[in-house]
């Protein structure tokens, strides 16, 4: 149970409450003096009805209930008039500011106490003397010092947690903000995806020209993901339709050399191993020139100048 302010104002108007009818009854049998019967009569109620307070947590109870012990003390309780030795009921008003307000109360009280028991004293009573005054003096000075370190440790602890709290709540924003980006990333990362399909799909369009003839032209350059992309979709197209024959038109390839034609020829080999044919049209100068200068095989590939002749030379198979 974690112990508050509350918890302790409370608590202890109880048991002033408790104290004070137990006393009452003490006198009754001692013949107690009027007056003191009197107050202590009225202080259970007073007291019930400030815990009343403190339970509906009003903010002036503290002061309120820290008032009304004092007045009990130092005029019911002590009677420096007739006292022969300094009573240490005396400290009770500022050991109680001490647990239920603060360090400015705390030595207030202490004063108030002193000064009106010092008004209401003679000259020859114990609360006069420089010995109990220096006494009383260190005892209030040690409650109002221990009460001021509780307060800074309790705002240096506030300050703390308010720290904390505001550091896990940027910790979680960033959190936030990261998995937010995270996704965003995977979704641009899906939708880029998306589109290289698409432009791979528009780069190298595979239409049927003729019964089970297959026409893949193919524009721009030809690297190994897109020579594997491209693959891919030959060999899914070929094997779906039955192809007799593909047709790949190289006229607009951007550029040309040992490493594209390597590419073409295993693209060409997965092709024959379905059992389709397969004829290259459009065959550059340029890729003439490297096939010989390479000493590249054409194999079993049939070639064709334009996409026409080679659809003539497809329709013969």
């Amino acid at each position: 149970m974690r112990l508050t302010q509350r918890f302790a104002l409370l608590t202890l108007l109880l048991f002033e409450a408790l104290m004070s009818m137990l006393g009452f009854v003490y006198l009754i049998f001692n013949d107690g003096a009027l007056e003191v019967l009197i107050g202590l009569g009225i202080l259970p109620i007073l007291t019930l009805c400030l815990a009343y307070g403190a339970w509906r947590n009003w903010a002036w109870v503290a002061h309120a209930s820290l008032v009304v012990a004092t007045a009990i003390t130092v005029l019911l309780l002590i009677d420096p008039a007739k006292d022969i030795y300094f009573s240490p009921v005396l400290l009770a008003p500022m050991a109680i500011a001490f647990v239920i307000t603060d360090s400015r109360t705390t030595i207030l009280t202490a004063l108030a106490a002193m000064l009106v028991t010092w008004l209401r004293a003679d000259s020859d009573t114990p609360y006069l003397k420089v010995d109990y005054a220096i006494c009383y003096a260190f005892i209030a000075g040690c409650l109002w010092l221990g009460r001021l370190i509780l307060e800074q440790t309790q705002r240096a602890n506030t300050e703390a947690l308010a720290l904390i709290q505001t550091e896990h709540g940027s910790a979680q924003r960033y959190a936030h903000e990261a998995e937010e980006r995270a996704n965003r990333l995977e979704a641009q990362s899906a939708e880029q995806q998306r589109l290289l399909a698409t432009v791979a799909a528009l780069e190298t369009p595979i239409v049927e020209v003729a019964e089970h003839v297959l026409l893949a032209p193919i524009i721009g350059y030809v690297d190994a993901q897109r020579a594997a992309q491209l693959t891919d979709r030959v060999l899914a197209t070929v094997n779906q339709g039955r192809a007799k024959a593909i047709i790949l038109d190289i006229t607009s390839l951007s550029e040309v050399n040992a490493q594209t034609a390597q590419q073409l020829l295993r693209l060409a080999s997965a092709i024959r191993l379905l059992g389709s044919s397969v004829i290259l049209s459009g065959i550059s100068a340029d890729l003439a020139t490297t096939l010989v200068r390479q000493r590249i095989d054409l194999g079993l590939v049939r070639t064709a100048p334009t996409p026409y002749a080679a659809l003539q030379i497809a329709a013969k198979l």
